[in-house]
């Protein structure tokens, strides 16, 4: 969670660090304001058309029915550890794919529901016709894992122990 503090709250700070209550409404005090006031970060992203903080997501892929990122394309945001059933209006019809942010995560792209069966970790992939077309319109899930560093080597692999940075 981050908290940010404006110049002028200064004094609502000060007022709620004893037992973290403001003395004036009664009410829990997080970095001088109300517990139920929204803090934003100006920095987060915002969505265009609700003004709404967009919900913090450790998964950042794309994938697109036609090689090259041609159209239609999907930017697919969640949850790390989870598998990712493609929408039915996709499934079978990926010829490109990336993972957007492959210096954090790892993903698998698997031929099955539920992540089953067959998988490829490639990062990215603007043809999957290429290599005599093995994933071409094959795939129907992915799963998305952190990476971690092992401290004895500092080398950063993937949560499930097989794809090395």
């Amino acid at each position: 969670m981050r908290l940010l503090i404006k110049k002028n709250d200064l004094s609502a700070l000060l007022s709620s660090i004893i037992i973290g209550t403001s003395w004036a409404l009664a009410t829990p005090i997080i970095a001088g304001r109300a517990a139920s006031e929204p803090v934003l970060d100006p920095r987060s992203d915002m969505d265009n058309n609700s003004n709404l903080v967009k919900r913090q997501s450790n998964l950042n892929v794309k994938y697109c029915e036609h090689i090259e990122w041609g159209a239609p394309c999907t930017l697919h945001f969640g949850a790390l550890s989870t598998c990712h059933n493609l929408e039915t209006s996709t499934r079978n019809k990926i010829s490109s794919y990336e993972n957007r942010d492959a210096s954090r995560t790892c993903c698998r792209w698997y031929d099955n529901l539920n992540c089953a069966g067959g998988y490829t970790e490639v990062v990215s992939d603007n043809n999957l016709h290429d290599a005599g077309g093995v994933w071409h319109d094959r795939i129907e899930s992915f799963k998305c894992v952190g990476r971690v560093q092992v401290p004895w080597t500092g080398q950063y692999v993937c949560g499930w122990w097989t794809c090395h940075a």
